[in-house]
């Protein structure tokens, strides 16, 4: 057995120490900085080592300096003897052991990390990173089955860890356990829900079981965040905090290093976190506007608005032509209610950047909502040139056909669009409430609305499904169960939507039916 895979050793064992060959540091990622740091604790180690004997607690804490200098430089070679001197001179130390197993997890051995790890889990059974690690490593090395040993532990003292349940997904996973998997990735998502890893695992562990129509609403609802400039982590695998790791990267002061540390943290929903340490990342870059409209993202994501709307005006100070930048204050005023400026944003946005679906599909809604149908129903059909698979888009331009009043071609274009995008529910609900409720004695066909309400899944059952069946009970001459619908709707909506559901009861009581699919300013 190799000896840095060997237990470790109760008492210091100054024998044990091998001298640590100085590498070619010029040859790493180390600044001249960093580089003369090494030397420096390289000199101090080398010139200490006859006071093993007697400071083996002080001479193992300057060799784990070193091993941490070394690793943050690149030379993992040399950091794992340095590290092995460290867990010699004091072998209750659980960080020497940590840090010998990311040594192992760097140069790509994953038993030897995970007998690392173990030896730090021995000294701290309750670190959640060190179970976290260990698991992962067991996974590697292809041992699902203790994998799960060690995340279950971890999500007993974590129980609100989106990274554990992410593993443990991962765990089931290549246990073929798919089903359990897509619980653990549900719950990882409803923790962090912008974590493209754990969006993406969710989608491919459906899809593994033949739910192509879930694994397409997941993705739908990733492109979404990716698109609404929300998603951040790509790239990033979902890990709790960890501070010993941390302190090792805080070794190389640079903007990449906090903005790793900030992804990090976005991808774990700790977004006051992502904000500190990208804040951190602009002080020593302050003209790195993708750091800034990062930071910005944190800042709006979290829920101050303010703060990041002045990132966001930053960006476009310093780079005008910055998309997303243009896209993402447009959001922003749009939800402070300024929908002019939004526009004049997204506007700027698909001009610096034609490609960019999601601002396309905002500014087209707001063009509809500012009565320009044809500008916006332009828009909607780029989106579809754009990305075939964003189903919002054709919904948007039959929305539009609905405002303009032209329902027998939002009919006829919501029946083909249920046909081509099978999975989301708006377009049957659409289509229903047109064919029960529209002015146009034309295009209603009572029959056929009940019919599409009555194949609704149960658990699509809403507010706007149970309006929807309602309107078709009526057009069919069922008042009483339209009535009675009605008022379970207006039971279960918001007391402002109620009242204005009301109308529709009074009618239902009366034995009439609803001409008005939707009410003014309720068109999605």
């Amino acid at each position: 057995m190799p000896e840095a895979d060997r237990p470790a050793a109760a008492e210091p064992d100054p024998s044990a120490v091998q001298p640590v060959p100085l590498p070619d540091l010029a040859a790493g990622d180390a600044s001249e900085e960093l580089q003369d740091r090494i030397r420096r604790q390289h000199a101090a180690v080398t010139a200490g080592g006859g006071e093993a004997a007697a400071e083996p607690g002080a001479l193992g804490a300057a060799y784990g300096e070193l091993g941490m200098l070394l690793l943050a430089g690149g030379h993992a070679a040399e950091a794992e003897t340095a590290f092995r001197n460290a867990r010699a001179l004091a072998p209750r130390d659980r960080r020497w052991p940590y840090y010998i197993g990311h040594v192992y997890r760097t140069i790509g051995e994953p038993r030897r990390a995970a007998a690392a790890f173990e030896q730090a889990r021995e000294l701290e059974p309750n670190d959640v990173p060190t179970l976290t690690w260990l698991a992962e490593m067991r996974l590697e090395a292809g041992d699902p089955s203790a994998a799960r040993t060690m995340l279950e532990f971890a999500l007993a003292l974590e129980p609100d860890s989106a990274a554990v349940q992410y593993w443990l997904g991962r765990a089931a996973v290549a246990r073929e356990d798919y089903f359990r998997a897509i619980q653990h990735f549900e719950e990882a998502r409803a923790l962090s829900p912008t974590a493209i890893s754990i969006n993406t695992a969710l989608a491919d562990a459906f899809r593994s079981i033949g739910e192509t129509e879930a694994a397409e609403v997941n993705l739908q609802r990733l492109r979404l965040a990716e698109r609404a400039g929300v998603a951040l982590d790509a790239g990033i695998i979902v890990r709790p905090a960890d501070p010993l790791l941390d302190e090792v990267e805080g070794i190389v002061d640079s903007a990449a290093v906090y903005e790793r540390r900030g992804l990090r943290a976005f991808a774990r929903a700790d977004y006051r976190r992502a904000a500190a340490q990208l804040r951190r990342g602009l002080e020593l870059e302050p003209g790195n506007v993708e750091l800034r409209q990062k930071l910005g993202t944190a800042l709006a994501v979290r829920g101050d608005a303010a703060g990041a709307q002045e990132q966001f005006e930053q960006v476009i100070q310093r780079a005008p032509d910055h998309a997303q930048a243009h896209f993402s204050l447009g959001v922003l005023l749009e939800e402070r209610a300024q929908p002019l400026q939004a526009l004049g944003r997204y506007t700027a946005a698909v001009r610096y950047d034609p490609g960019h679906a999601e601002a396309r599909m905002r500014l087209a809604r707001l063009l509809r909502l500012s009565e320009r149908p044809d500008d916006a129903m332009a828009q909607y059909e780029r989106v579809m040139e754009l990305d075939p698979a964003i189903f919002e888009a054709p919904f948007g331009y039959a929305m539009v056909l609905v405002s303009s009043g032209r329902w027998a071609e939002a009919r006829d274009r919501l029946a083909d669009d249920m046909r081509r995008y099978p999975g989301p529910p708006a377009f049957p609900i659409a289509l229903a409430r047109i064919l029960a409720a529209a002015p146009d004695d034309s295009v209603r066909d009572g029959r056929r609305a009940l019919e599409i309400m009555e194949q609704m899944p149960e658990e699509q059952q809403r507010v706007d499904l149970g309006e929807t069946l309602a309107m078709a009970f009526a057009e069919n001459g069922r008042y009483r169960d339209a009535a009675d619908l009605q008022r379970e709707a207006i039971a279960a909506a918001p007391p402002e939507l109620a009242e204005r559901m009301a109308g529709n009861l009074a009618l239902y009581e009366a034995g009439q039916p609803s001409r008005t699919p939707w009410r003014e300013g309720e068109l999605p």
